[in-house]
């Protein structure tokens, strides 16, 4: 046999059973994954009970929470209920002596005491949304539970401004040194979602106790409204009067925001 034969028979050889070793390797490999999978997946099934039992777990506890919720209620109405009619009496009682005028003063301020506490404590429970914020977004719970979830929402609130801002300042400088009306209806939008949305969630954050004046919500109120205003404005000589003016402050409102 040549030595031409030799290598050709070699090589058919080693393609051969070395393409029988990878298969046997690669079958060997499939079925080691799949056992691993197997494995994996009846500890998923296992742990699926525990999943399962802490749904119940949570379901009781927030049945729980619900019904001692209404208890707390009840109490806090008794005592606002104790509390008046003590206040009431108080007012109506006039100490004929000095133990008395004292004891008459200590009572009063014991009272008055007690009335702030109660305040504290019923701050957590679920307070009327108002209005507005029923027919925005119906009847829903927006009282937040603890102190650092109010924290929360009002830092988030305060970012929410910030980028708002920036895209406003953004967005009026190029208005200022363009001319398209794209982006103005860009700029038009973008200013009445964030009003109608500042609307909304300063409404939230009254209801949870943060102390927004009036007069600020109102300005917010009346600049939805005016912000709408400016998309049905027809692009016309009126429109490109104001334009330029309106960019301006806008710019001037964002850089100062």
């Amino acid at each position: 046999m040549s030595k031409v034969h030799l290598a050709t028979a070699s090589g058919l050889f080693l393609l051969f059973y070395g393409g029988k070793k990878s298969y046997s390797m690669e079958v060997e490999n499939k079925t080691n994954n799949l056992s691993t999978i197997v494995t994996e997946w009846n500890e998923l099934k296992k742990t699926f009970h525990e999943v399962e039992d802490l749904q119940k777990l949570r379901s009781k506890a927030v049945a729980n929470f619900k019904k001692t919720e209404t208890d707390f209620k009840k109490a806090i109405s008794q005592q606002v209920k104790g509390i008046t009619r003590v206040s009431e009496s108080l007012k109506c009682f006039r100490p004929t002596s000095d133990k008395e005028k004292e004891e008459y003063v200590e009572l009063k301020k014991s009272v008055n005491i007690q009335k702030e506490e109660l305040k504290t404590i019923s701050s957590v429970l679920p307070k009327d949304s108002g209005i507005y914020l029923k027919i925005v977004l119906g009847s829903v719970n927006v009282t937040l539970l603890n102190e650092e979830e109010r924290f929360k929402y009002k830092d988030e609130y305060e970012r929410f401004k910030l980028v708002v801002t920036i895209l406003v300042l953004t967005l009026s400088f190029l208005n200022i040194i363009t001319t398209y009306r794209t982006l103005d209806a860009i700029l038009h939008f973008l200013l009445v979602w964030y009003y109608c949305t500042l609307t909304i969630r300063e409404s939230i954050l009254v209801v949870n106790g943060s102390r927004i004046k009036g007069w600020w919500r109102l300005h917010h109120f009346i600049a939805t409204g005016l912000t709408g205003v400016l998309i049905l404005w027809h692009d016309g000589e009126s429109y490109q009067l104001f334009r330029k003016q309106f960019m301006l402050y806008s710019a001037y409102s964002g850089k100062c925001g």
